[in-house]
């Protein structure tokens, strides 16, 4: 976790299987993007890792940003691996 003068911020890190599956899983989450004004999310693909860069305002954002964001990356790390 971060702390600047924009305020808070985290980054979680997914390993794929392949850069189409991070392809597929960043198209998966665009249309929740950036759909708050007390946080923001910024998804790269680095290779065969996702990357989830959340930004916040405060702390309550920050963490319901990273629970959602969290549990969404969860899910596609199991569909990815075929749980």
């Amino acid at each position: 976790m971060e702390c600047g003068p924009e305020g808070l911020g985290a980054v979680i890190r997914v390993s794929l299987s392949s850069e189409g599956a991070v392809s597929a899983a960043i198209s998966a989450l665009k249309p929740e993007l950036n759909t708050s004004k007390r946080f923001s999310v910024d998804l790269r693909s680095e290779g065969e890792d996702l990357v989830a860069i959340i930004r916040a305002k405060d702390l309550s954002a920050l963490r319901a940003a990273l629970n959602s964001y969290a549990r969404w990356l969860y899910l596609i790390e199991n569909l990815d691996k075929g749980l």
